[in-house]
């Protein structure tokens, strides 16, 4: 029986709708890994992976590259900046409650506290009261978190590679990107959040 599988090539070829042509394998990373995992398991289609390989590698590049620019134009670390992030898109009053806050950054609750206490020393939130439930609380941005979250904001955009990388491309592509990756992650998230 013959294997209907795509063969993954290290030959660049051209992206659709672009001149630029793709890495070669000795570039590519995830193409690379596909070469080795198809040596390594021919028995297994991997050849929907490689796209997998890709979007986390972006993302960690996103991650760590946002990390080193926040610290070094800020003094505050990537992790915290994404929870001043999260508090700056509610809206005015600028306020969540922890649990919200944990689930929507895909963070643990654990975490999540580590993450406000350093923030509130910093004073760059604050824990209130939640007036509609005392035995709840909520965090909320300082003034000083407000400002740094949105020169946090202009600092990532002015200097993120991965930003200006989706910059360049074209309305089309960003379009229908925007689109993939929307549907991916409502194909992943259907049953509910990580536990």
């Amino acid at each position: 029986m013959t294997s209907t599988k795509p063969k993954v090539t290290g030959k660049p070829e051209k992206i659709r709708d672009s001149n630029k042509p793709i890495r070669s394998d000795e570039e590519d990373f995830a193409l690379h890994a596909m070469h080795q995992w198809e040596e390594e398991r021919p028995d297994l289609d991997f050849s929907h992976q490689s796209i997998v390989l890709r979007l986390i590698r972006l993302g960690l590049y996103a991650r760590r590259e946002n990390g080193i620019i926040f610290q070094r134009e800020l003094k505050v670390r990537g992790e915290d900046v994404r929870v001043l992030f999260a508090l700056r898109r509610a809206g005015a009053p600028f306020r969540l409650r922890p649990t919200d806050l944990f689930k929507s950054l895909l963070i643990p609750s654990a975490t999540m506290t580590r993450q406000l206490d350093r923030l509130v020393k910093a004073k760059l939130v604050s824990r209130i009261l939640d007036p509609n439930d005392k035995r709840s609380a909520l965090v909320e941005l300082t003034p000083r978190g407000l400002k740094l979250s949105d020169a946090a904001m202009e600092t990532i955009r002015k200097h993120s590679r991965v930003s200006t990388a989706v910059q360049h491309l074209g309305r089309k592509d960003k379009e229908q990107l925007e689109g993939l990756l929307s549907r991916l992650i409502a194909s992943v998230e259907k049953d509910g959040p990580l536990e």
